[in-house]
């Protein structure tokens, strides 16, 4: 291998790495002591987050529109949770990484007896799948500017793009098994993630 290829190899799997991480910088580092604005540009990339088990406290769901960094408009159904307990918490990114190939970036933590934490979280999604789901007290069709048994992050109560008539729900409880969930940004004032571990994998498997 001649010393210029690798050179230039570097010069570019590194940029996009970074790239990569810093999508990822929820799970891998935590965010800082107060909840980011959910208002902020957006990758074009999307995330697989999956949990065996989740239970949350403070339950808040209503409709969104991301944009990304290009410009483009991504409608989004956001969940946000005061409280809540992720067992066998993953997440994965798929990272194109032209001449390199693909590769897939994926975290883990919060298995065994030491559950995954988050205090007011919120996840933009695309989708979401159970295995079963179960609310209590849950209030259907309220108004998303009338919540009050979750939280509508702070960012998104400021964005143009949310409208605080339009429908949403809450709950005091959120029980989910099995979640799978794709997802195009998520933001947290606390996230406490035993037992992280990070892998990068040359078309290396997603969390589903």
């Amino acid at each position: 291998m001649s010393g210029d290829f690798g050179k230039t190899r570097w010069k570019y799997f590194v940029p996009i790495l970074l790239s990569g991480l810093a999508a990822t910088s929820l799970l891998a580092v935590g965010m800082a002591q107060q909840v980011m604005a959910a208002s902020f540009l957006i990758s074009n990339q999307k995330s697989k987050l999956s949990s065996d088990f989740l239970i949350a406290h403070g339950v808040a769901q209503y409709g969104l529109v991301d944009v990304t960094w290009d410009g483009a408009h991504i409608p989004v159904a956001v969940a946000s949770f005061r409280h809540a307990v992720f067992r066998n918490l993953c997440q994965s990114l798929v990272l194109p990484l032209g001449p390199l190939g693909r590769y897939t970036l994926k975290i883990t933590a919060g298995r065994g007896a030491h559950p995954a934490t988050a205090e007011n979280i919120s996840t933009d999604a695309l989708s979401s799948k159970t295995d079963r789901t179960t609310y209590h007290g849950f209030d259907g069709g309220i108004a998303a500017g009338a919540i009050t048994k979750g939280m509508v992050n702070p960012g998104d109560a400021h964005s143009p793009y949310f409208d605080p008539g339009s429908s949403a729900q809450q709950a005091d409880t959120l029980i989910q098994k099995n979640v799978r969930t794709i997802a195009v940004a998520t933001s947290a004032e606390t996230f406490d993630l035993p037992g992280m571990a990070l892998t990068l994998k040359r078309n290396g498997p997603e969390c589903f």
